[in-house]
């Protein structure tokens, strides 16, 4: 039996099925995909095309031996997905069987960019032609390179050239499958359960994460506190929460504690003690044919519902075994790995492959820092420590600002360079780089030793977020040897943004009480944005409910004259935080500040401000200004005025 539906404008829905036996199917309760769209049976005999006036796919139905469909875009006639059988070719068969089933869909392989189709670590972001995936989850270490891994996601993106349109493909089902991608064609080789295919239109990467989130469910918000003991702390090194493995548990049994190691009344001080410092504490634990793959996924979504009613707060839950639509309750982890240069490497196609799968994720001591146990023991790589850490803190707000947009919009807070990008053919092949938001790109040292890195710019004007002063200006794409001595860390942000940042502190709840500063980074050819979200940091409705402020920023040059101001979108929680600095990047060909001008709204009335003082340096082509002391109330509208001599 063969059903289509359009699950919305955006969505197109293939089911093939037994139509005299019941097949397994993954229960909607557990991933609720299923709508009230209307579903139409279709056969080479009565209906052999479906489209929608208001979508851009179009379904047909391919009357051959054994029978074949396709998807394709209405406006350009490509064709995404394609299951004809080839003559001579059984691979390209359908075949379907109570534990087999086949498909395989054929691919432009000098256009089509594929990118997806996990849990595996492996040493690049984009698929290489001539491999197979296993999606079966395993408890295997995650430096063990292709092989399957905790989670399944029979999810895949194909960027296709030369304008970069991207379409997805999300195959729901639970059941073990190989999935075999040679170039030109893509075989689904599964060991149960029916065919049930989602075609997510884009055109855009970013918009095709929107719509497979608005089906399998935004990415959980986590607490404010997520995104970052005695020795840490005269070490000067920040210390959010310590975690602890599996051995704290009585033979490995959940909700119990080794008396010899962990005894109870010690691990209750301990525990208090870390509270008492504002500073949290995680422990692990641990949780058939059709239903393998689905078992990490109840039990984060069992999880995440006790904790939500036992607490009233957003749970903090990290999971290793995934499937479709775990992300709606859980980020994850990519596993334990052996901490050699090659498994940092691996790390980065891990994070964005995730990130296609719509998770949250929080992924040699002195390059990576997020998870490190001994990093008081080094003086040099405290002094490591206590910087990359402190950079940390003070983005927070922004990447706060980042997981509020990918819980409401299903946006990546890590993304890969071409989607900001598309039409750069470059930035396809690149996994040794990524942005935070469309704003910050980092750019890691991944080599033992190395004290610079080869970084990829696209056009536009970047600058360095440790020094104002550096930045980086191309008419088109190219390749830039970077300086990265060891206590360095190469992050740029791109022009067009404007970045909220606050101060360095031990903990998320102190930093939260330092001033804020605006990083206003001009573009001649677009307005400067950015926002900032703000609630308690463990509101369960992020955004929906509660008490939570929202603000726009906006900035843009014209001619001589600098404007930058803001718009409260909403205003239900106050702090008594303040901006205190904005520092304006991008001023070409500046000599200097003839004037500036601050005008703030107090109560119902606007006031100027003459308390602000003004500084410029001039350093290559660009100019830094920055205005200080200006004590505005978070919530409290602004606008900003500069008069430059060129």
């Amino acid at each position: 039996m063969h059903l289509c539906s359009f699950e919305t404008n955006d969505c197109l829905r293939i089911r093939i099925t037994d139509s005299t036996h019941q097949r397994w199917e993954v229960p909607n309760e557990v991933v609720p995909c299923q709508t009230t769209s209307h579903n139409y049976q279709v056969s080479t005999d009565n209906h052999h095309f479906l489209s929608n006036v208001n979508s851009d796919l179009v379904f047909s139905l391919h009357n051959t031996a054994p029978f074949g469909f396709s998807v394709n875009r209405f406006s350009t006639g490509d064709i995404l997905f394609d299951t004809s059988p080839v003559t001579g070719r059984p691979d390209t068969f359908l075949i379907f069987k109570d534990q087999y089933i086949q498909v395989s869909s054929s691919l432009p392989p000098n256009r089509s960019n594929i990118y997806g189709l996990g849990e595996h670590t492996k040493s690049s972001f984009k698929l290489k032609h001539k491999q197979t995936l296993t999606l079966w989850n395993a408890d295997i270490g995650s430096s063990n390179l292709d092989l399957n891994l905790y989670g399944s996601h029979p999810f895949y993106m194909d960027v296709r050239t030369p304008m970069g349109t991207a379409h997805g493909v999300l195959l729901l089902n639970s059941n073990g499958m190989d999935i075999v991608y040679t170039g030109d064609m893509i075989t689904y080789k599964v060991i149960g359960g029916i065919l049930d295919f989602y075609f997510f239109r884009g055109p855009s990467a970013k918009m095709v994460m929107d719509q497979n989130t608005q089906l399998i469910g935004r990415p959980a918000a986590l607490p404010y506190w997520s995104f970052v003991v005695d020795q840490y702390a005269k070490a000067g090194i920040p210390l959010e929460v310590i975690w602890t493995e599996i051995y704290y548990m009585d033979g490995f049994k959940d909700f119990t504690l080794d008396p010899v190691n962990f005894p109870s009344n010690m691990m209750k001080s301990f525990v208090n003690t870390l509270h008492q410092n504002n500073q949290k504490y995680v422990l692990i634990l641990d949780p058939e044919y059709d239903a393998h793959n689905l078992y990490g996924l109840l039990e984060s979504k069992a999880t995440n519902q006790a904790i939500v009613k036992a607490t009233g707060k957003m749970p903090f839950l990290l999971a290793r075994s995934t499937f479709i639509g775990s992300g709606k309750y859980t980020a994850h982890w990519t596993g334990d790995n052996a901490a050699t240069w090659e498994d940092l490497a691996y790390s980065i196609p891990s994070i964005l492959n995730f990130g296609l799968f719509a998770r949250s994720l929080l992924s040699l001591f002195k390059r990576p820092l997020s998870e490190g146990h001994y990093l008081y023991l080094w003086d040099s790589v405290a002094t490591a420590a206590k910087k990359a850490l402190g950079l940390r803190y003070q983005l927070l707000p922004y990447l706060y600002m980042l997981m509020y947009e990918a819980h409401m919009k299903g946006t990546h807070i890590a993304q890969p360079l071409f989607f900001s990008f598309p039409e750069d053919i470059s930035t396809y092949e690149i996994d040794s780089q990524f942005l935070l938001g469309k704003g910050v790109m980092i750019s890691p040292v991944l080599k033992q030793g190395a004290v610079s890195v080869d970084s990829y710019f696209p056009a536009g004007n970047w600058f360095d977020l440790f020094n104002h002063s550096k930045s980086v200006s191309l008419n088109q794409g190219q390749h830039i040897i970077l300086d990265s001595p060891s206590d360095h860390i190469n992050l740029h942000v791109q022009e067009g943004n404007i970045i909220a940042m606050q101060g360095e502190a031990p903990t998320t709840q102190a930093a939260r009480k330092t001033p804020f500063k605006l990083l206003v980074v001009l573009s001649i050819n677009e307005n400067s944005t950015g926002e900032v979200f703000l609630d308690d940091g463990e509101e369960v409705e992020m955004g929906r409910g509660g008490r939570w402020t929202s603000i726009q920023y906006n900035g843009r040059i014209s001619g001589s004259t600098v404007t930058a101001e803001s718009n409260v979108i909403n205003r239900a929680l106050s702090q008594k935080w303040i901006v205190e600095n904005v520092t304006f990047l991008g001023l070409k060909n500046v000599t200097k500040l003839k004037s500036h001008e601050l005008i703030m709204i107090t109560g119902a009335k606007w006031i100027k401000n003459s308390g602000v003082r003004t500084s410029l340096k001039a350093s290559g082509q660009f100019a830094v200004v920055e205005m200080i002391g200006m004590s505005i109330l978070m919530g409290n509208e602004f606008k900003l005025k500069l008069n430059l001599i060129m």
